[in-house]
C-alpha cells in the first residue's frame, strides 16, 4: 500500500510516496511546486510554477486569478490519498481541493480537482493543470530535450526551443488533428515527464509546450477548458485523472503509459476486424488515390471520362482494386457554399464507370463549416445552430460566430455539433450520397482534424464551454447516418471516414486520412497505442522525390496506414518508364499490406527493434505547411504481434544493397520462421541465435514470421 508522508526541507517541504517526490519551495505564504523526483532521477520546474492555476470572472468581467501558490490558505492530509486544500479563496467564495493518489509500482500521480464556488459571484473560465513555467531535466541543458508530441501519429522532437514548429500545436484543443492525444511528454538525460489528461469524456484540454528560444525555457501546462463557464458553477469537479508522472525511455514508453488506459475506453471497446461498420472491402484496398475535378463552373463527360480512364490505367498498372478520394464533385467551388452540396451533371456517371473498373469511390463533403453566404444560411435561420463566443465572465450574452476562413476566402460559420438540426444536415447529404450517386464511402472532413469550439450558447442545450458535449454531438450525427442508410439498405457496405486520427473519435469512423502526419522526427506512437483499433489511411510524397516517397509509403505500411494519396499527376508519373521503379516498391508494399493486415486490425505494435548493422542514411524535406529538413536510415523496420504470431517487417528503401541484423522473437522449440521476401527484391537470409542476419537488396522488402498461427 502506497502511504503519503510529509517532510520539512531547508526551502520547503516534500510530500513522498514509495516511488515519488513532490517538491515545494516556499516564501512567506507563497508556496510554489519546485520538482517530481523519484530517487535521484527527476525533474525540476521553474520560479513560480503551479499545480494548478484558476482564472475567476465575475458579472463584469473582472478577473481573479487563484492558484496552489496561495499557502496560507493551504492545508493537506496524507495517507494512502494525498488530499491538499486551499479554504476561503477569493474572498471567502471559493475552495479548491486536489486528491492526489500514487501507482504501487511506478512514479506516477493521478490527480483530481474539484471547486466549491459559494455565491454566485464567480464563474470558472480556466483552469491550468499544472502550469510549469520551465521544464529542466537531470542534464540542466534543454539541448537534451526531446518533446514528444502528439500531432497525426506523434513526434519527438530533439532540442525543441530552437526547432521550428506550427505554433497551433498549442493553440488548439484536442481533440485535433495536431494533438490527436491529450498528453505531452518530455525526455532528458534518459528520464521522461509525462503530463496527460485521462478523460473518457474527451472534453477540450490545450497541451500547451511552446519554448521561449531567448529565454532558453521551455514552459509546459495543460489548460482544461471547464464546463460551464459563464454561468456561476457551484460545484465544479474533475472527474477524471490529470496524470503526470516520471518513466525511463522513449516515446514508446510514453504510449504504454496511456495506452492501458485507453484500450479501456469506448473508442477501443472493438478491433478493427469485428467492428460491422468497416466494410472488408476498405481494409483490402492497400493504396488510395486523389481525384479532384477541375475548378471551373462546367466539366465536360469528356473531361470526366478522361479523369476516370486516368484512374482505371494506375488501377490497373497496380494490379489491383484501389479507392478514389474525390474533390469538387459539387456544382461549387471548394470551400464555397457548404453545406449545399449539389453533384455536377454526369458525376453519377462517372461514379459508375470507376465502379465498374475495380476503383470505390469516396466523395468530399465537410462535417463542420457553413458558409455564411449560402442562401441556406438565410432560408434554415442556420445562425441558431451555429458556435458561438461570450464574453469571459458570468452571463455573458453569446452573440459573436466562431467563424474561418481559409482558401477559398469564404467566411465559415463553425457549426455546434450539439444541435440536432447540424446532426441532421450532415446525415442527409451523407445518405443523399450514398442513395442518389451509389458512392461506397463518403468522407466528412475536419470531424477529427479541427478543434473543438467553446461554444456558449445556451439555447443549444449543451454546457458551455468546455465538457464532452462536443464529441457526444458528432457520436449522434453519425448513429443517424447510420440509421438513414439502415434504411435504405446500405448500413453493411458503406464506409465513413473523416481527416486525421484525434482518438476520441476512433469508435465513429471507419478510417482517418493521415495526411496532416508530414514532419520531421515522425514516431508511430499513436499505432504504439491503437494498433488493432485504429484504420487509418494516406500521406503523400512526390513521386519525383524518389528517397522521401519510398520511405514515407514505407513508413505508412509498416505503420499500419494504407498509402495514398496519389493524385493524377502522381498516377501518370508512376505509370511512366521513367518511375516505374517506384510503382514497383509500391506494388510490392501492397503485397506486404496484404500480409500484415490481419495484425494491423488484430493485433498491436511492439517496440521496433534495433537493427544492427551499417545502414545509410538520406537527407529529405518533408512538405507540409513548411519545410522540414530530417537525416532519415534508408532500413526501416517494424514488429506486430497477433496472438502467439510475430511478424517483423523490414524495408530497404535505398538503391543500394545493405545487410542487417535483426533479432527474433523467441518461438516454439523447433519451429523455423516463415520469410516472404518481395518479388523482384529477393536476398538472403540467415538464422542465427535469436536472431536473423538479412541480406537486402535495393528496394527489398521481407516479412520474418515466428511462432503459431493461430491467433484466437
Amino acid at each position: 500500500m502506497n502511504q503519503w508522508t510529509h517532510r520539512k526541507t531547508r526551502d520547503g517541504f516534500v510530500f513522498a510516496t514509495g516511488k515519488t517526490e513532490l517538491a515545494w519551495t516556499c516564501k512567506g505564504d507563497s508556496m510554489a511546486l519546485a520538482a517530481l523526483r523519484s530517487g535521484a532521477k527527476g525533474f525540476r520546474f521553474g520560479e513560480g510554477s503551479a499545480l494548478w492555476r484558476i482564472e475567476l470572472r465575475d458579472k463584469q468581467g473582472y478577473c481573479t486569478p487563484l492558484s496552489s501558490a496561495q499557502g496560507a490558505n493551504f492545508s493537506y492530509k496524507a495517507g494512502k490519498t494525498l488530499t491538499l486544500a486551499w479554504t476561503q479563496l477569493a474572498g471567502g467564495a471559493v475552495d479548491v481541493t486536489v486528491t492526489i493518489n500514487a501507482d504501487a509500482d511506478r512514479p506516477i500521480l493521478r490527480c483530481r480537482l474539484a471547486v466549491a464556488n459559494r455565491g454566485g459571484l464567480y464563474t470558472v473560465c480556466a483552469i491550468h493543470m499544472p502550469a510549469l513555467s520551465d521544464v529542466v531535466g537531470p542534464t540542466g541543458s534543454h539541448r537534451d530535450d526531446v518533446l514528444i508530441t502528439t500531432d497525426g501519429f506523434g513526434s519527438a522532437i530533439p532540442d525543441p526551443i530552437r526547432q521550428p514548429r506550427l505554433t497551433g500545436w498549442t493553440n488548439r484543443g484536442y481533440p485535433n488533428g495536431l494533438q490527436t492525444l491529450p498528453l505531452v511528454a518530455l525526455t532528458n538525460g534518459g528520464v521522461g515527464l509525462y503530463l496527460g489528461v485521462h478523460d473518457p469524456a474527451a472534453g477540450i484540454v490545450r497541451l500547451q509546450h511552446l519554448g521561449d528560444k531567448e529565454a532558453d525555457r521551455l514552459p509546459m501546462a495543460i489548460l482544461i477548458e471547464p464546463a460551464d463557464a459563464g454561468r456561476a458553477q457551484k460545484a465544479l469537479v474533475l472527474g477524471y485523472d490529470v496524470v503526470m508522472g516520471l518513466f525511463e525511455g522513449d516515446w514508446f514508453d510514453v504510449a504504454m503509459i496511456y495506452r492501458p488506459w485507453a484500450l479501456k475506453q469506448k473508442r477501443a471497446a472493438v478491433k478493427v476486424e469485428d467492428r460491422p461498420d468497416i466494410p472488408a472491402w476498405s481494409r483490402n484496398l492497400p493504396v488510395w488515390a486523389h481525384v479532384s475535378f477541375p475548378q471551373t463552373p462546367t466539366v465536360s463527360r469528356e473531361e470526366m471520362d478522361a479523369l476516370a480512364d486516368r484512374v482505371l490505367r494506375f488501377r490497373a498498372a497496380l494490379g489491383r482494386e484501389c479507392g478514389a478520394h474525390v474533390y469538387n464533385w459539387h456544382d461549387h467551388p471548394f470551400d464555397i457554399n457548404y453545406p449545399d452540396y449539389r453533384p455536377r451533371p454526369g458525376v453519377k456517371q462517372f461514379v459508375r464507370k470507376l465502379q465498374s473498373g475495380g476503383v470505390r469511390v469516396m466523395p468530399y463533403i465537410n462535417g463542420r463549416l457553413f458558409d455564411l453566404d449560402c442562401s441556406l444560411w438565410e432560408s434554415d435561420n442556420a445562425r441558431r445552430f451555429a458556435t458561438k463566443e461570450a464574453a469571459p465572465k458570468v452571463g455573458g450574452a453569446a452573440e459573436r460566430l466562431f467563424t474561418e476562413i481559409y482558401g477559398s476566402n469564404t467566411q465559415m460559420a463553425v457549426m455546434c455539433t450539439a444541435t440536432k438540426y447540424w446532426q441532421d444536415k450532415v446525415a442527409g447529404i451523407t445518405c443523399r450520397l450514398v442513395k442518389d450517386l451509389g458512392v461506397d464511402a463518403v468522407y466528412v472532413d475536419q470531424i477529427a482534424a479541427a478543434w473543438s469550439e467553446v461554444c456558449s450558447d445556451r439555447s443549444h442545450g449543451h454546457p458551455l464551454r468546455g465538457g464532452g458535449w462536443w464529441i457526444n454531438g458528432y457520436q449522434k450525427m453519425i448513429d443517424e447516418t447510420w440509421r438513414r442508410l439502415k434504411r435504405i439498405g446500405r448500413d453493411k457496405d458503406v464506409l465513413l471516414t473523416t481527416e486525421c486520427n484525434a482518438d476520441a473519435y476512433l469508435h465513429m469512423l471507419g478510417n482517418f486520412l493521415m495526411l496532416h502526419s508530414v514532419r520531421n522526427h515522425v514516431v508511430p506512437m499513436f499505432t504504439a497505442i491503437y494498433g488493432g483499433y485504429a484504420p487509418m489511411f494516406a500521406r503523400e510524397a512526390d513521386v519525383r522525390d524518389r528517397d522521401t516517397f519510398r520511405i514515407m509509403m514505407a513508413q505508412n505500411i509498416l505503420w499500419g496506414c494504407q498509402n495514398g494519396w496519389i493524385g493524377a499527376e502522381q498516377m501518370d508519373l508512376l505509370m511512366s518508364p521513367q518511375y516505374r521503379d517506384q510503382l514497383a516498391f509500391l506494388k510490392n508494399l501492397n503485397d506486404l499490406y496484404d500480409r500484415l493486415l490481419p495484425y494491423f486490425d488484430g493485433g498491436t505494435m511492439l517496440r521496433p527493434p534495433a537493427i544492427e548493422g551499417k545502414v545509410k542514411s538520406v537527407d529529405v524535406v518533408w512538405k507540409f505547411c513548411i519545410n522540414w529538413p530530417e537525416r532519415v536510415p534508408t532500413v526501416w523496420m517494424a514488429h506486430w504481434q497477433r496472438g502467439r504470431q510475430d511478424a517483423l517487417a523490414v524495408v530497404n528503401v535505398a538503391e543500394a544493397m545493405q545487410t542487417v541484423t535483426i533479432p527474433l522473437p523467441a518461438g516454439p522449440t523447433g519451429h523455423k520462421p516463415d520469410i516472404w521476401w518481395a518479388t523482384g527484391g529477393e536476398g538472403q537470409a540467415q538464422l542465427l541465435a535469436g536472431r536473423c542476419k538479412l541480406v537486402l537488396p535495393a528496394r527489398a522488402m521481407v516479412l520474418v514470421q515466428t511462432g503459431t498461427s493461430k491467433t484466437r
